[in-house]
């Protein structure tokens, strides 16, 4: 084999490791940017049931409907009588408005139920319509009841899936027109 000869098949070689190198690199930056781009998306999480269906990631932000559910829950637990009180629903201050509230209602033997009608947002607070039921022994008396209520977000939990807690319950009363005075 000549010099020369032998000196082209080197170049040759050289220009088509060049070509792989080249190829080799934009590869690498094309998967780079790939897996940069899948990574900073959410998974994809499948729920099993009978029907298969694509479920929200559990860390997005809470949904209408998710808050109606939380206030369903977190207030039953805060006014009736038998429910008990999952941890992580209710703040401090409202687990203890709760026992006082029960434990005067216990000295008179009343217990006490909620039932929600309506829930507004307005404001950072919801505005609750509701029924509130008394009873003692086979008697019992409905009467409505309007809350003021306040919740904050916090993590997803195990007990609390909704990522809520109930942080102050206010109720509003009902403002009466001419002092409750007939003016005849």
């Amino acid at each position: 084999m000549k010099f020369s000869d032998a000196w082209a098949e080197v170049i040759r070689q050289n220009q088509h490791l060049k070509i792989a190198l080249l190829g080799s690199v934009i590869t690498s930056i094309v998967l780079s940017f790939c897996t940069i781009h899948f990574s900073t998306k959410g998974p994809l999480i499948f729920e099993r049931s009978c029907y298969t269906k694509q479920s929200n990631a559990s860390n997005s932000k809470q949904t209408a409907l998710e808050y109606e559910m939380f206030l369903d829950k977190a207030l039953k637990q805060r006014f009736n009588t038998n429910e008990k009180v999952i941890e992580g629903f209710l703040s401090v201050e409202e687990k203890k408005n709760k026992v006082k509230e029960q434990s005067a209602l216990a000295q008179n033997g009343l217990s006490q139920f909620i039932l929600l009608r309506k829930i507004e947002f307005k404001d950072g607070y919801f505005n609750v319509d509701a029924d509130r039921l008394y009873s003692v022994n086979n008697v019992r008396s409905a009467l409505s009841i309007k809350l003021k209520v306040t919740v904050e977000s916090k993590d997803r939990t195990e007990t609390n899936p909704y990522g809520l807690i109930l942080t102050k319950t206010e109720e509003i009363k009902p403002v009466e027109k001419d002092g409750g005075k007939n003016e005849n």
